[in-house]
């Protein structure tokens, strides 16, 4: 270990060498050095540390050297360890090779959907800054080395030596699920599913909300441990817009639009988008406020032109304020209580109601559905069906079948109606009518609380920090941790048994050896059960095989010391940082 740069990640001084182009083809060199969230507690504190989320979509499963498939979207996200976003980054690759259709049923990507993305090598720079100095974070970090790794290299980049935790050797090591993929894991975390999986930015997220929880709501503290020296990471400039994936919008009366944010990165810098792209978007979101529609094949134009166009969620947003202003600014004053309604409507769903807040018009929605007649022409009347049709009630001329109420001073006749048998209309005076008609004003804003605070327990707004509101994660927590160099490969039931029975210290037939920061598996044949033992014997070799590839875990007295209560007590990252240079300068 031998520098640390502010945000706190330990780096090397050596070059990164480039490999030459007969080895481009072969297999990769490691790309990430395995870091672990132990309970040892003479690790670094990961609090002091960025991370970086990263998914990947591929052409498919291959990994072969003469046969290897490809990214076709990559996507990542920033954070810090309570989960606060610092940015974000998601793009559609071309992978230069066709997308196998077992891949296309898995995450949805096809040729057609990749046809105008960028190449890998002109989003590596974008990848890499954001990268930069964080841990690496990955829900199977085996799959993510195999394909970053090899795209790497291909771009003559194979040093890059770069720290790499695993959520999922994590989750298997620290807690006792029924299943450790993605989507399971935020279940038994949360208590519900993902909206969607294998959308690269989506899985970002819920990896980084994993990360957060465990590391904010564990039972035990936890603490970081980096394996091996990592090698910086080169300069290369950031490429061309990117092409982030839109899931399709849906189509009805500026319905779908608010969708599109949720699948573009929260921060981004990118390359400008090219101005005809940007007029092709433009032009779309202003027909829509013409037309007051939006149909499916306008809505896949539109996700598409936002693509093309590059737009962050922030370029997003100020494209739907224009879009609103556009439609205000058509509308000739005074603006009529049906306009009112529909300008308030056109902001919610595009998600400008706040930017726009001081000049839409006051209407509001808590009568709708509500259809009352005034009977008479007495001022009181028609000051109580005025303030009912101002918030949201329809005012008719004469009572039908579909009228809820009727307005009428004392003594008025009212002409019998041909209603079914059992039902009636109210009929109320003016006053009367008013403290009716609030009460069901008062219900209809508690319901549409209720509502609201049900839509936002369901899905968090990209931009909250990416941590679970609830956490069920003291119901599943370990009582024994079970080693990362056991959990990061092969977990087959038998397999999982046997490193539960290694990690137990009550067990009598297995246990792990530590040698030169190795792990090895130490089985006592004569100790095993009967009924147990072909259950070791099929577990045994995976397992001792796993081992052998997994790297040796050392720990130094400098993290030792960088962890001790007088350094948590006093916590300035440069003294942390003077440290970790001192014994690098040693050349321990």
């Amino acid at each position: 270990m031998s520098g640390l740069r502010a945000s706190g990640m330990i780096t090397g001084k050596a070059a990164v060498p480039c490999l030459p182009h007969s080895l481009l083809l072969g297999e990769a060199p490691p790309l990430f050095v395995p870091t672990y969230l132990t309970r040892r507690p003479d690790g670094f504190d990961p609090r002091a540390f960025q991370y970086t989320v990263v998914d990947l979509e591929t052409t498919g499963k291959a990994t072969r050297a003469d046969q290897h498939d490809r990214v076709c979207e990559v996507a990542a996200v920033r954070m810090r360890a309570d989960g606060t976003v610092l940015d974000e980054l998601s793009t559609l690759v071309h992978p230069d090779r066709p997308i196998l259709a077992a891949s296309q049923q898995i995450h949805g990507i096809d040729d057609a959907v990749v046809a105008g993305a960028p190449r890998f090598a002109e989003i590596a720079g974008n990848l890499l800054d954001l990268m930069r100095d964080t841990v690496v974070v990955t829900h199977n970090r085996a799959f993510d080395e195999a394909f970053l790794g090899h795209e790497f290299a291909r771009l003559g980049l194979a040093g890059i030596r770069i720290p790499g935790l695993c959520t999922l050797a994590t989750v298997r090591g620290h807690t006792d699920l029924p299943g450790y993929r993605l989507a399971g894991v935020v279940k038994s975390l949360s208590g519900a599913w993902p909206k969607r999986e294998h959308n690269a930015l989506d899985d970002c997220r819920s990896t980084g909300r994993v990360l957060a929880t465990l590391l904010a709501t564990g039972p035990t503290r936890l603490t970081l441990t980096p394996t091996a020296r990592v090698a910086p990471l080169p300069a290369r400039s950031s490429g061309r817009r990117l092409y982030p994936r839109m899931v399709q919008v849906r189509s009805g009366p500026y319905t779908g639009v608010e969708n599109l944010a949720q699948f573009l990165p929260a921060h981004r810098a990118a390359a400008p988008a090219s101005s005809s792209a940007g007029e092709e978007y433009a032009a779309l979101v202003l027909a829509m406020a013409r037309s007051k529609s939006l149909g499916q094949h306008d809505a896949a134009r539109l996700a598409s032109a936002a693509s093309e166009a590059g737009l962050t969620r922030g370029g997003l947003a100020a494209a739907h304020l224009a879009l609103w202003q556009a439609r205000h600014h058509s509308i000739p004053a005074p603006v009529g209580a049906a306009d009112a309604k529909d300008l308030h409507h056109l902001a919610k769903v595009l998600g400008v109601t706040e930017q726009a807040a001081d000049r839409l018009p006051p209407v509001t929605a808590d009568l709708k559905g509500w259809r009352i007649v005034p009977l008479g022409t007495s001022a009181e009347v028609r000051e109580v069906a005025s303030w009912a049709g101002w918030h949201g009630a329809t005012v008719g001329v004469r009572p039908s079948k579909t009228t809820r109420l009727l307005i009428a001073e004392a003594n008025t006749e009212v002409a019998a109606l041909p209603l079914p048998a059992g039902t009636a209309i109210p009929v109320l005076a003016p006053e009367a009518a008013k403290t009716f008609l609030k009460a069901r004003i008062a219900e209809s804003r508690a319901e549409a609380q209720a509502t609201q605070a049900t839509k936002a327990g369901r899905e968090d707004l990209p931009t909250d920090p990416l941590i679970f509101p609830t956490s069920l994660l003291g119901e599943v927590w370990r009582r024994y941790e079970l080693p990362g160099q056991a959990t990061q490969g092969t977990f087959t039931p038998p397999v999982r048994w046997l490193v539960e029975q290694a990690s137990d210290p009550t067990a009598r037939f297995a246990s792990w050896q530590q040698k030169g920061g190795r792990l090895g598996l130490r089985v006592r044949k004569s100790g095993i059960p009967a009924h147990h033992r072909r259950l070791v014997a099929e577990a045994q070799p995976v397992l001792e095989a796993e081992l052998r590839r997994a790297s040796a875990v050392r720990i130094t007295p400098a993290p030792r010391r960088l962890t001790s209560p007088a350094a948590n007590q006093a916590g300035p990252l440069t003294q942390l940082l003077s440290w970790v240079k001192d014994y690098a300068r040693k050349g321990r």
